[in-house]
């Protein structure tokens, strides 16, 4: 997705940190491990439906808190610039959401058991809220850390996830829209332009390749469909034909990446078959666009993936390609030779090449 606003206002804060010294930052909180996603192994456990209740859902926050521990583990922590989560504001928030349902999210965290927040499979525990804004205000800050030019990129490591949640309800596991709320306050700190690249956000019955936007926005709104399966080569391609053209074409002065691992090769959900040298893949071909149009400015923002063995090697590798330190090989790098992801899908480069026309309505 791309977005164009101009706003008046600059960043307060400036630094003459050199480019060559600066490191990416990035944010971890303890408490994104104890997001409480009920015992539900997808939807709520039922005992009429014979839903049983599970200890470990499929959205469980250990995937992400094991991501951070091969971070640490690694030795690749020293070589990243920190930067402390604290909790966002309110008036962040209603950047994107309406107020009706930040009141329903406060009431829903004082309640004892819990609450949902609108469709019924994305349930937080009491005080959710209090880690909703945390998460927020982890990504807010790591974008600053990179605008203000105390870093060269930026990885935000949070949970929950939130570029699935729409202005009204929250959705697919997501709180609040981290990734949109960051874009709105790219814009007011005085940017013309952000560009968001998503591994997929949009409510059901959207998100078709017809799907380009609307008014002035038309066209600015590109979807990439991806079947099952696509892998490394299908994804790469998506890439070099669409994706990095457009951010060449738009020339932002910000990339935002709603960076989900959902699409990697052992995902129960997104079974889109990437490994980690895939995701490296991505994340040296958009530095590359970054360098080209935005002086590097490109911030990662975690969302979903749910393997809790195969996430942590692929948020590793991104933050590895993104500080340009090498700790520590994929362990997992034998599963692409036995399952076959290494070749294209059946029609999936006739697919991609039916988006690069939509290429031509961006200014």
């Amino acid at each position: 997705m791309l977005s164009s606003r101009l706003h008046r206002s600059i960043l307060k804060r400036t630094f003459s940190t050199s480019a060559s010294s600066r490191k990416t930052a990035f944010t971890w909180h303890s408490l994104y491990g104890w997001n409480d996603v009920g015992t539900g192994p997808f939807i709520a456990s039922d005992v009429v439906a014979g839903v049983q209740p599970i200890g470990y859902g499929v959205n469980h926050p250990d995937t992400k808190r094991r991501a951070f521990e091969v971070i640490e583990a690694s030795g690749l922590l020293k070589e990243l610039e920190k930067v402390e989560a604290t909790k966002a504001t309110e008036e962040n928030v209603l950047l994107f959401h309406h107020q009706e349902y930040l009141d329903h999210v406060k009431a829903g965290s004082e309640q004892y058991v819990g609450f949902d927040v609108g469709d019924g499979i994305t349930h937080f525990g009491k005080g959710g809220y209090e880690i909703g804004l945390l998460s927020l205000g982890g990504a807010i800050n790591v974008m600053q850390s990179v605008l203000g030019g105390e870093a060269s990129n930026g990885y935000a490591l949070i949970n929950p996830p939130g570029h699935h949640a729409q202005p009204e309800a929250g959705m697919g596991f997501c709180m609040f829209n981290n990734v949109g709320i960051c874009a709105e306050l790219a814009l007011k700190s005085g940017l013309k332009k952000v560009a968001i690249v998503d591994d997929g956000n949009y409510p059901k019955d959207s998100g078709h390749a017809t799907d380009r936007g609307a008014g002035e926005g038309f066209g600015y709104n590109i979807n990439i469909p991806m079947p099952p399966g696509s892998g490394n080569p299908g994804y790469e391609y998506a890439f070099d034909k669409v994706i990095c053209p457009a951010l060449m074409q738009f020339k932002p002065d910000l990339i935002l990446v709603a960076s989900g691992a959902d699409a990697s090769i052992m995902d129960p959900l997104g079974r889109q078959m990437v490994t980690s040298k895939g995701f490296r893949a991505f994340v040296t071909k958009l530095k590359a666009v970054a360098d080209a149009v935005c002086g590097g400015k490109l911030v990662h923002l975690q969302e979903g993936g749910y393997s809790p063995y195969y996430v942590p090697m692929v948020v590793h590798a991104m933050v590895e390609e993104l500080s340009g330190v090498s700790t520590l090989k994929d362990a997992f790098d034998h599963v692409e030779d036995i399952t076959g992801s290494n070749c294209f899908a059946p029609g999936q480069k006739e697919l991609v090449d039916s988006i690069v026309p939509h290429l031509a309505d961006i200014a």
